[in-house]
C-alpha cells in the first residue's frame, strides 16, 4: 500500500479545498463536509509558540484544553470559537502552525471467527472472543 507523504496530502488538500492558505495567516484546514464539530477546533502549535498567546487572543472564551503530546509537539483544543476569534488566532503565526475544524470520526468494526491470517492483524496479537 502506497503511503502518501505530508506534502502530497497537503496537496490533495489544497485540490479538494480542505486547506486554506493566505499570506501573513496561519493556514486553516477544513474538515470534510458532514464531518465538522460545529465551532471547534484543533489548534497545532509552533515548537517554539506560546499557549498564553492563544489564552490572551481569545480573553476567557474558548475552553481551552492543552495537550503536550511530547517534547515539542503541542496541541490545543478550542471549543466554541467564532468567526472573529479564529481570525485573530490566525494571526499568531509566530505561535500557531496551523488550525484545523474538528471532526466527527465513527468506526467500524468486523469480527472474523476461525483462524486469523498473521498479515492481517498488523502483527498485534488477538485473542479470539468466546
Amino acid at each position: 500500500m502506497k503511503r502518501d507523504t505530508i506534502d502530497e496530502i497537503y496537496t490533495e488538500m489544497r485540490q479538494d479545498g480542505l486547506l486554506f492558505e493566505e499570506e501573513g495567516n496561519v493556514p486553516l484546514m477544513f474538515a470534510p463536509e458532514n464531518t465538522v464539530v460545529p465551532n471547534q477546533y484543533i489548534v497545532k502549535m509552533q515548537p517554539s509558540g506560546d499557549y498564553n498567546q492563544i489564552l490572551s487572543t481569545l480573553g476567557g472564551r474558548g475552553s481551552p484544553k492543552r495537550l503536550d503530546i511530547s517534547e515539542g509537539i503541542t496541541y490545543v483544543i478550542l471549543k466554541d470559537i467564532n468567526d472573529s476569534d479564529l481570525q485573530e488566532l490566525r494571526k499568531l503565526t509566530d505561535h500557531i502552525a496551523e488550525i484545523e475544524e474538528d471532526t466527527k470520526v465513527s468506526l467500524d468494526t468486523y469480527r472474523r471467527e476461525g483462524p486469523y491470517d498473521a498479515s492481517l492483524t498488523w502483527g498485534l496479537y488477538r485473542s479470539p472472543l468466546r
